[in-house]
């Protein structure tokens, strides 16, 4: 099934160009057509072209998928092209608006408006806006959503058409339609100006059934098999046409030739304002559109022109279904779905007219952001409460091994006391604040410096430096027989450090260690030092 589709809503047939593959890369392109019911009162009106265009679909085994793209017809539009003092684009988004309003006899609120910038040189923008009346564009989208179309792009039909007369130079595409002559002037590729002229192959038909007394199917059947010929019409640009005078003329071919008259002069008065107006001449033309299958059409149109006229290249596929001119607007638009032009074309689908499928496509992406979101948040609870229970646990421990030191540096104190740290911590002060009391209450028995605690002073200076071997001494007992030190240190070579140090001390040099035991990673000894009978007679503290 396609995934890109162009919709020409032609007055004479509807054509669908379909294609498959992937973005970017034009695959073989298809066409479904199917023709609009004509007669002699009038021109279809787009409500006749709709109906066409769902028997069209309803004709297909499927409703093609993938992006569309419409076209708006020049007629309905006005284009202007402005100057502007500077080449900001944001600055050109604010001004547009205020800056065409000079150009336009019309209240501007009531068309939509989009420009593309021709030219940036010195400072200066030149800009061509296209204005479509809002009316118009509701009625052919509602049109269209009514038989379950909803094209993402409605392009100017010109600015579509510009792409068939390639990237250099200054060239016309002229397409021949039903019931209009479409001008556009393409420059180095882009669309610069365009005009519709109110001619096409349905005057032919009518000026056959009106000079011949023909029916609508008769004129119609004569006009397609008349040949012109190549170099018998020619077009005076001082108005004055030549009279041709072919031997064994049909008189349809006549009728055809005094008829084309009326589009050869407007055709050189287009051509005319394009060159006064760009100042570049044109080159040559590109012939599209139904008509141009006219038996002799291209050779006329290069005589009534003086440029030189090719017919566009459509492919393979166009070529076999006969008339490939017909198809050039369904051919450009599928381009435009398949992402294969510039994408800076003129494109009316703005404002309230904005492509909806865009929202639908946000809210889809914004569903998933949500639903990416919410998944993120309960991977991050899942994992914030995997990590508090692996902290409480080891808060837990830490507690425990706190209370387990304090019972054992104090053994009097009841374990429910220390069941909380700021238990233990109570614990530890009250203990520290008993002690500090009693070394102060000693001072002031005895007078000058305490024996005892000149004892001690000489114990402290005797350990080695943190550096060496750290030591942290749980419990110290003094007698006046000896002095026992229950310690912790890293492991069994600072213990013999520590004893070393200690023994370098005269006083001290009969110290033991012993009851060496290892403690996770940490070595807890005791050493014990024998004091001689003259030494201070203090009791335990």
């Amino acid at each position: 099934m396609a995934n890109a589709v162009g919709i020409d809503l032609g007055t004479h047939t509807v054509k669908l160009a379909l294609m498959e593959g992937r973005l970017g890369k034009l695959e073989r392109v298809t066409y479904a057509l199917r023709a609009v019911p004509q007669d002699e009162e009038g021109a279809p009106d787009l409500e006749r072209r709709l109906e066409a265009l769902r028997l069209l679909l309803e004709g297909l085994e499927e409703l093609p998928g993938g992006t569309w793209s419409a076209a708006y017809p020049t007629e309905l539009a006005s284009l202007r092209t402005v100057g502007l003092p500077f080449t900001d684009r944001g600055q050109i988004d604010k001004t547009i608006e205020f800056e065409i309003e000079n150009y336009v006899p019309f209240q501007l609120s009531d068309f939509v408006l989009d420009y593309r910038v021709l030219e940036q040189l010195e400072g200066r923008s030149r800009v061509l806006c296209a204005m479509a009346e809002r009316g118009a564009l509701a009625a052919l989208l509602e049109g269209l959503a009514a038989r379950s179309v909803d094209p993402r792009h409605l392009l100017l039909d010109a600015e579509a058409l510009a792409s068939l007369a390639g990237e250099d130079g200054t060239r016309l595409v002229i397409d021949c339609g039903h019931t209009r002559t479409l001008v556009a002037l393409v420059s180095g590729g882009g669309l610069v100006d365009a005009r519709a002229i109110s001619f096409g192959g349905r005057d032919l038909t009518l000026a056959i059934c009106r000079g011949l007394g023909m029916s609508w199917g008769e004129a119609e059947g004569a006009k397609h098999i008349l040949e012109l010929g190549e170099g018998e019409v020619t077009i005076a640009w001082d108005d004055e046409a030549t009279e041709p005078q072919p031997g064994g003329e049909l008189p349809a071919e006549r009728v055809v030739r005094d008829a084309l008259g009326d589009l050869a002069a407007g055709l050189r008065a287009t051509l005319l304002a394009f060159e006064e107006r760009g100042g570049a001449a044109v080159e040559s033309v590109v012939l599209t559109g139904g008509t141009a299958g006219l038996g002799g059409f291209p050779a006329w149109l290069s005589g009534a022109l003086g440029l030189p006229v090719s017919l566009a290249a459509l492919g393979e596929e166009a070529e076999r279904l006969g008339d490939p001119g017909r198809f050039a607007l369904a051919r450009c638009l599928v381009a435009r779905s398949a992402g294969l032009t510039s994408g800076r074309e003129l494109d009316f689908r703005k404002e309230e007219f904005t492509f909806k499928g865009d929202l639908a496509t946000l809210k889809q992406w914004a569903g998933i952001g949500i639903a990416a979101l919410g998944t993120f948040c309960l991977v991050a609870a899942v994992m914030f409460g995997l990590r508090h229970h692996q902290l409480s646990g080891a808060l837990e421990a830490l507690d425990e091994q706190i209370a387990a030191e304090v019972l054992e540096t104090f053994p009097e104190v009841s374990p429910s006391a220390v069941s909380t740290p700021m238990g233990a911590r109570a614990v530890v002060v009250e203990k520290s604040t008993e002690a500090v009391a009693r070394v102060e209450s000693l001072g002031e028995t005895v007078g000058g410096v305490p024996p005892m605690l000149t004892l001690l002073k000489e114990i402290s200076e005797s350990l080695p430096d943190a550096e060496s071997a750290r030591v942290e001494v749980r419990e110290l007992k003094l007698s006046d027989k000896s002095i026992s030190i229950k310690a912790e240190t890293t492991g069994f070579e600072a213990a013999a450090a520590i004893e070393t140090a200690i023994k370098r001390n005269e006083r001290f040099a009969s110290a033991v260690k012993g009851n060496e035991k290892k403690r996770g990673d940490d070595l807890s000894f005791t050493i014990t030092i024998p004091l001689d009978d003259g030494d201070d007679e203090g009791e335990e503290g």
